[in-house]
C-alpha cells in the first residue's frame, strides 16, 4: 500500500475500510468489534496529538499496519494454546512491551472472553492504556506499569506475546521468567531469520501471517521453554 496523508481524523471511509477488512477473516468478531475499535482510533489519535504513542498517525495505515496485522496472528495464537499442556479456564495473554495497545487492546475487543494483561514499562504509554481501558470498558485487561524485569505474577499465563521486538534473545533475558513449561512465547515478526541462542529456549513453529491489503512478510514465531530445562 502507498504512503497517505497525515490526516487524523476517522471518517466513513475508515469505517468501511474496517468493516470489509475484518469480513476477510476466517473467524469472528463480536458485534460491537468495528464500534470498539473506531472508539480505540479516536482515542488514540487525540492523544497522539500531544504524546508520541505511535509513529503511524493515519488512521487508513493504522487500520492496516496495526488493527489487522494484530487481528491476522489471532488464529496462530490460539494454535499454539492449543500445544500448551494445560490451559487456564479463562485464557490468560501477556503483551509484552505493548505500547499503544498492539496487540493487548486489539486483541481484548476481539476476545472479551480472554484475560489481557498489557505491560508497558513507558509512563505516557501506560497511561494511555489505562484510559483505553476505560473508555472502551475493556473489563477483561489489566494494565502493568512496569518494566516486566519487575513483573511478578503468581497465576500462570497462557500465552506470552511480544510483537515487532528486535532481538528475540534479548527479550528472552528480560521476559524468560513468565516462560515455562505449560506455556509459550509467541513473537509477531516483520522477518524469519530469528535464532535463539538461549539454551533453555527453543523456536518450536515459525509460520507466515497473511494480513488483507498488506503486502509485507508477517511471521509467527512460537518459542517454548526446553524440555531439557
Amino acid at each position: 500500500m502507498s504512503r497517505l496523508d497525515n490526516s487524523e481524523d476517522f471518517q466513513d471511509k475508515h469505517r468501511e475500510i474496517l468493516v470489509q477488512g475484518c469480513a476477510q477473516f476466517n473467524f469472528t468478531l463480536p458485534a460491537n468489534f468495528t464500534e470498539k475499535t473506531e472508539k480505540f482510533l479516536k482515542l488514540l489519535n487525540h492523544w497522539n496529538k500531544i504524546h508520541n504513542l505511535t509513529a503511524i498517525r493515519n488512521c487508513e495505515e493504522q487500520i492496516y499496519l496495526h488493527i489487522f496485522d494484530c487481528l491476522a496472528a489471532l488464529p496462530y495464537a490460539e494454535n499454539s494454546l492449543l500445544n500448551n499442556p494445560t490451559v487456564s479456564e479463562q485464557i490468560s495473554v501477556a503483551d509484552i512491551g505493548s505500547g499503544a495497545g498492539f496487540p493487548g487492546l486489539v486483541w481484548a475487543i476481539a476476545k472479551p472472553n480472554w484475560k489481557i494483561f498489557t505491560v508497558e514499562s513507558a509512563h505516557k504509554k501506560a497511561s494511555f492504556l489505562q484510559e483505553a481501558k476505560r473508555h472502551l470498558e475493556l473489563a477483561n485487561t489489566t494494565v502493568i506499569a512496569h518494566r516486566v524485569e519487575d513483573w511478578k505474577i503468581e497465576e500462570n499465563i497462557d500465552l506470552i506475546v511480544a510483537r515487532a521486538v528486535a532481538n528475540a534473545d534479548k527479550f528472552l533475558e528480560q521476559a524468560g521468567h513468565l516462560i515455562n513449561h505449560n506455556n509459550c512465547l509467541g513473537m509477531m515478526k516483520a522477518r524469519s531469520e530469528e535464532k535463539i541462542t538461549n539454551p533453555a529456549f527453543q523456536k518450536i513453529n515459525c509460520e507466515k501471517i497473511s494480513v488483507p491489503k498488506l503486502d509485507a512478510e508477517r511471521i509467527w514465531i512460537e518459542i517454548r521453554r526446553s524440555t531439557k530445562n
